[in-house]
């Protein structure tokens, strides 16, 4: 069954953010397609919509986890790497809360994403929105929509996690 989710605003990262944009994912956590609406989404079957925004999942600088993440994702339980992963995602927007004053949003954001998915020869998978990749995708509430940026009182939710090397 297909997925599809819709935020207030969907930063592919590649391109510009799509306001209620719709992202299609199949069970294996592909996108399958990434729908333009223009604000309009009324009478979508099935959408999942939440509050404020989502993005890519955050790729994690390997040398700042307190754990071997390669190891741990190819056996650990999905149930204890939703946990951690969910840890590491928190940390990541904290960064990018403490750095927005002097880089905007979006490139702490493509930093996080597929920047750092380039960097670990992970990008044909990771780091952005669009079909055919399996990138995760994280919800961050409490965005500030007027000045595009994180708040204090931002959280992010895993949606569904990336797949490192899985594909």
């Amino acid at each position: 069954m297909i997925r599809k989710f819709t935020a207030g605003l969907v930063f592919s990262v590649t391109d510009v953010p799509l306001k209620k944009g719709i992202l299609c994912m199949n069970e294996q956590d592909i996108i399958t397609d990434v729908i333009a609406t223009d604000g309009n989404i009324d009478n979508i079957e099935r959408l999942e919509f939440f509050d404020g925004i989502i993005v890519p999942a955050f790729i994690p600088d390997m040398q700042s986890v307190d754990f071997p993440l390669w190891q741990m994702w190819f056996t650990y339980p999905k149930s204890h790497l939703l946990k951690e992963y969910q840890k590491i995602a928190q940390h990541l927007l904290q960064f990018i809360l403490k750095h927005q004053s002097t880089t905007s949003f979006e490139n702490l954001l493509e930093m996080v994403t597929i920047t750092a998915a380039i960097t670990l020869n992970l990008e044909r998978d990771l780091g952005s929105i669009e079909p055919g990749k399996s990138p995760g995708l994280i919800q961050i509430d409490n965005f500030d929509f007027k000045n595009i940026r994180v708040t204090a009182a931002s959280n992010c939710k895993i949606l569904a996690l990336p797949k490192f090397g899985e594909s």
